[in-house]
């Protein structure tokens, strides 16, 4: 029924029912969903030949029948350091002696002497003998550097002249080539390319790491606090999201959008060919959903038969559209018909009950009590059905002997708000403001003080 006629026929009626004992509930309605090698010097031998009478570098001699001075030539052996290279490596340090000689130049001797006798060298191998005659004798040969030694072991702080095979190095020392492999000791200069082991291969580069995916956003905030009826101005004030009239249409759209939803109803009895036809219209303006019947079970609002309501259900279905059940009052008569309408709907797999619409009011005195626990219980009823489906309170508040007082209602509003948070089921609400102590807005344009508390309340969850 409209505003007017409910504001003016109900207080008789409820009259009239309380004096029979009846629960009266009206029902306007709405939802809710909410990572060195040593240096061998080979020193050569030296030896001086001692020649004639002449004082030669090897020693004087006179001879007899004259003097002559015999050349005496000192041939100086070929004097080699063979610098032997040595490396620290596996075998022990070798240093290589060059072989030294220093021959002795043979004494010339005058017509009548003898060639004096050559000395003999201390150190090396003996000069050249003295050739008679006054010949002069070869001196001996070059030695002969000793060889490179191959694997010595290195030493610190040693200069290498030549190359060492196979030596490992130690760290810290100055390269003149490639060393390859080997390791070496410290503070070594080196002149030449260290054949040792291979060195090691360069280690592959990891992976590039795979970019984690972007989370999923959070879910979209859907519309939670409604109001039931209401002008503009009204709505406006207490920031709702959504709101219905128990009609098909807006009776008063806001001149400038505010992204307020408006959710059409079908309030009674019609035919099906109506009813689809007013649903596709719904669809065609882009509504999300649409409201069933007004409490059914109660003779003085939509007052229709369990049966003839889900012969009516077809008719609802649109592809783009959810369907909200019938509501009916929260008692005994109200509950029993919704019980059966449900498990009706449960038997038909072609039929749909996208969202639970309820109904609940407070009667009689305690009933709309601080923890609101009797409006909790019915939440409950309503989340005992299967289908885990949303559940929109389309009418609630208090009446009759339950709204004793503003700061009651207030106190109760704030505890179903806490109750709401522990059913997250209870998807939309719509509060029925026509009630005393109920109401939101006063006549001068003002907000009640009901009303500051219900416009602070969130909107959307």
């Amino acid at each position: 029924m409209t505003r007017e006629i409910k504001k003016l026929f109900c207080p008789l009626l409820l009259a009239a029912l309380c004096a029979f004992g009846t629960a009266c509930t009206s029902s306007p309605g709405t939802d809710v969903i909410k990572g060195s090698g040593g240096t061998s010097t080979a020193t050569g031998g030296g030896s001086t030949a001692t020649g004639g009478s002449t004082s030669g570098a090897g020693g004087a001699a006179t001879a007899t029948g004259g003097s002559a001075t015999g050349g005496s030539t000192a041939r100086a052996g070929g004097t080699m350091a063979a610098t032997g290279g040595s490396s620290k490596g596996a075998g022990g340090t070798t240093f290589a002696t060059s072989g030294s000689a220093t021959s002795s130049g043979g004494n010339t001797a005058g017509p009548a002497g003898v060639g004096g006798t050559g000395s003999i060298r201390d150190a090396g191998a003996a000069g050249g003998t003295t050739s008679a005659g006054g010949t002069v004798s070869t001196g001996g040969a070059a030695s002969t550097g000793g060889t490179s030694s191959t694997g010595g072991s290195r030493d610190a702080a040693v200069t290498d002249g030549a190359t060492s095979t196979g030596g490992s190095r130690d760290a810290a020392v100055a390269d003149g080539a490639t060393s390859t492999g080997g390791s070496h000791d410290a503070a070594v200069t080196d002149g030449a390319t260290s054949t040792g082991g291979a060195g090691g291969a360069s280690g592959a580069g990891g992976a590039s790491g795979q970019g984690g995916t972007s989370g999923a956003g959070g879910a979209q905030m859907q519309p939670f606090k409604g109001i039931a009826g209401g002008a503009c101005k009204v709505r406006t004030a207490m920031k709702v999201s959504w709101y219905y009239n128990w009609s098909p249409s807006e009776n008063e759209a806001c001149a400038v959008a505010n992204g307020v939803e408006y959710v059409p109803m079908i309030w009674g009895a019609d035919t099906a060919a109506n009813i689809k036809t007013a649903v596709a219209g719904f669809a065609s303006k882009g509504s999300k959903y649409v409201l069933g019947f007004n409490e059914p079970d109660n003779t003085t609002q939509s007052n229709i038969t369990v049966a003839s309501a889900i012969a009516l259900l077809p008719a609802f279905d649109s592809p783009t559209i959810a369907i909200g059940t019938p509501a009916t009052q929260a008692n005994a008569t109200g509950q029993a018909w919704f019980t059966q309408y449900m498990a009706d709907v449960a038997a038909n797999t072609t039929l749909r009950a996208d969202v639970i619409a309820i109904h609940w009011y407070g009667w009689n005195a305690g009933s709309c009590d601080a923890a609101a626990s009797q409006l909790e219980s019915y939440i409950k009823y309503a989340e005992g059905f299967p289908g885990n489906r949303p559940i929109w309170l389309t009418e609630w508040g208090c009446l009759n002997q339950s709204a004793p007082t503003a700061a009651g209602v207030i106190a109760f509003f704030q505890a179903a708000l806490a109750v709401f948070a522990k059913h997250p089921r209870l998807a939309r609400y719509a509060w029925y403001q026509w009630s005393p102590n109920c109401e939101v807005y006063n006549t001068d344009d003002t907000l009640t003080e009901l009303g500051q508390v219900y416009a602070a309340a969130p909107s959307m969850k």
